[in-house]
């Protein structure tokens, strides 16, 4: 997973934050979304690293109850941290998921 990870953080666009942040989505079926921060000049319409992977996964037909393990690298403790946002929306989505949470930096 962490090639995944940090092929997809590669792509991420964090020009205003410069904290870019990737996951990894991988289902019970052992099939991986990966999703990556794309900023926008007015923050508000920022894409959030999961529901990048979340859009992805949805456009192969998974549900979220397919989701077994997510893997997230982001700059903890960075103006941008994805990390409690990510764990918030798993618990609610994929409560039996297990995250795992990676401290980079650009």
């Amino acid at each position: 997973c962490p090639d995944d990870l940090l092929d997809a953080g590669r792509h991420a666009w964090a020009p205003y934050s410069g904290c870019p942040s990737a996951v990894v989505v991988e289902t019970s079926s052992g099939a991986r979304y990966t999703g990556t921060t794309v900023e926008s000049v007015a923050f508000n319409p920022t894409m959030p690293t999961l529901q990048s992977a979340l859009i992805h996964a949805r456009s192969y037909g998974e549900a979220w109850t397919d989701i077994a393990a997510v893997t997230l690298g982001t700059v903890v403790g960075g103006s941008v941290d994805m990390s409690r946002s990510t764990a918030e929306l798993l618990t609610v989505i994929a409560p039996d998921a297990t995250l795992t949470v990676l401290d980079w930096r650009p």
